[in-house]
């Protein structure tokens, strides 16, 4: 019996990521790279399992951002309107940030839903629902599920960084002795809002991810 692995991220799915990233043991992470039960993993000499163990600790990290991409013969798109990101979106999303790898797929299904209709670059995305199916996603690739998380944190921070100073200039606003009704609901939530996102995105930051910040992004339709 051999043991075939794979030799790089574009070939490693997300449910093989989500166990490669775990606290489990090296031994359930082999198994997972190798498509086979442990217990068939514990019929194998020890040379080649250690070999194996050091060659998928090995492999190298990659990047591509897809804006598009297809699985199962059905056609997803990557979200493409930011300021159409409803409270829904942004509630869901902070969940499966705070605890991301077990909710990886669903975070997926998140930033990447099924499109009503596309004509060369343009695309509409299906309006979310929060029911959407997040299995599909189980069988993207390492270097896409990289590369859409790095063009995600990329793209929220320059907006963050926007909303920060719609912010402060509001903040300005509202200390000034003539605003002495306070502070009006709808900037108490965006206040809410971008505080909440911040501390996700800092907890996220120190955790993996701060090993892929390095890596180049290919982008590819």
């Amino acid at each position: 019996m051999e043991l075939r692995l794979p030799h790089r991220w574009k070939d490693i799915s997300l449910v093989q990521m989500q166990v490669l990233m775990s606290d489990t043991d090296d031994y359930s992470k082999l198994a997972a790279m190798a498509g086979m039960p442990l217990s068939e993993l514990k019929a194998l000499p020890l040379p080649l399992i250690e070999e194996g163990i050091r060659h998928i600790h090995s492999i190298g990290e990659t990047s591509t951002f897809a804006t598009k991409i297809e699985i199962d013969g059905k056609r997803y798109g990557f979200i493409n309107d930011w300021d159409a990101f409803t409270l829904g979106e942004w509630i869901d999303t902070e969940q499966y940030v705070e605890d991301f790898w077990p909710n990886a797929h669903k975070l997926m299904s998140v930033l990447y839903r099924e499109m009503e209709w596309e004509a060369g670059d343009n695309y509409k995305l299906k309006p979310y629902t929060a029911k959407e199916s997040c299995k599909p996603f189980l069988k993207m690739s390492a270097d896409m599920v990289h590369g859409c998380l790095l063009f995600f944190w990329t793209t929220r921070n320059e907006q963050l960084t926007s909303l920060q100073s719609s912010l402060v200039e509001a903040a300005e606003v509202l200390s000034s002795p003539r605003n002495g009704d306070g502070i009006r609901p709808s900037t108490n939530s965006r206040m809410r809002t971008f505080f909440a996102w911040m501390r996700s995105r800092k907890n996220l930051w120190a955790s993996s991810f701060n090993t892929w910040l390095s890596s180049k992004i290919t982008r590819t339709n």
